[in-house]
């Protein structure tokens, strides 16, 4: 890419800047209609006559409305990428239209700002995303800039106390949370090492559990009671202290059964006798204790 030296020096020689303000001088004079385009044919063939136009805007108007001043540098900086061999025809080719300019024109610029315009969102959505804090005449700017002050100052204050109540790096530490003070080692080395620990201990874990002993081993050594030595508990009644007589057993009682409310029999009916109930029987007397 040539250099600002380069450019400057490839305009020198093929005397642009001293043609285009020539052209530009007898433009201002006809005002014709189409300037940028007049200018652009004057460029390619200086023979040309520009017509006259029917302008009467001074000078300076005259060139703020044909947006002449940003046409030509544009024309002039892509001639000046290019570097063409004859750049002052190329220029007028860019002036004339029949080649594209790569930056678009004031005019272009201002199409499309009204396009994007067009399509904006409405003040209703912006307050909905909260992006509008109020309505536009709802409430003052000075209300609206001093409530949103007065929030970001009680944010502050609430990070502030919840920084004041956090624990310490040594606490962490302490409690397994943080492995190595900050800046001491760096987090992925941090990583790497607690993932080999954990290696680790599963492996001594898996070298353990395979050397231990078998259940016939335990049973061998003693440690582990096999399964004809060990004896059930038999239900028989632990042997009374001396002197002490067992307590005497309370006989068991039968409750008597419930009543049975009769239903009301009809009119020459006669309901069945009852079935004879048995008797109760005795208590079982006590059985001797050994």
């Amino acid at each position: 890419m040539a250099t600002t030296a380069a450019r400057r020096a490839y305009l020198e020689q093929h005397k642009v800047q001293t043609t285009i303000s020539a052209a530009t001088a007898k433009l201002i004079i006809q005002r014709p209609d189409q300037p940028a385009a007049e200018l652009g044919r004057f460029l390619q063939d200086s023979a040309y006559q520009i017509p006259k136009g029917g302008s009467t805007l001074s000078a300076a108007e005259y060139v703020e409305k044909h947006d002449l001043t940003n046409s030509i540098a544009l024309a002039v900086k892509k001639a000046v990428e290019e570097m063409p061999a004859e750049p002052l025809l190329a220029i007028g080719r860019v002036l004339e239209g029949k080649v594209a300019m790569d930056t678009p024109t004031k005019a272009a610029v201002a199409s499309m700002l009204s396009k994007s315009l067009s399509t904006r969102a409405s003040v209703s959505e912006l307050t909905d995303k909260n992006i509008l804090k109020a309505a536009p005449g709802s409430v003052s700017s000075g209300i609206q800039a001093h409530k949103a002050e007065l929030e970001k100052s009680m944010a502050i204050d609430a990070l502030h106390h919840h920084l004041e109540k956090r624990a310490t790096a040594q606490e962490l530490q302490d409690k397994g949370i943080l492995k190595a003070s900050p800046g001491s080692v760096s987090g992925g080395i941090q990583a790497h090492k607690a993932e080999l620990e954990k290696s680790m201990t599963i492996d001594a874990l898996h070298q353990h559990l395979e050397k231990r002993a078998t259940a016939q081993e335990l049973q061998d050594k003693g440690i582990l009671p096999s399964e004809s030595s060990v004896k059930r508990p038999s239900l028989q009644r632990a042997p009374s202290a001396p002197g002490m007589k067992p307590p005497p057993k309370v006989p068991a009682t039968t409750a008597p059964p419930p009543p049975v409310n009769k239903a009301p029999s009809a009119k020459g009916f006669e309901p069945p006798p009852l079935a004879p109930t048995s008797p109760t029987p005795p208590p079982t007397p006590p059985m001797p204790v050994s």
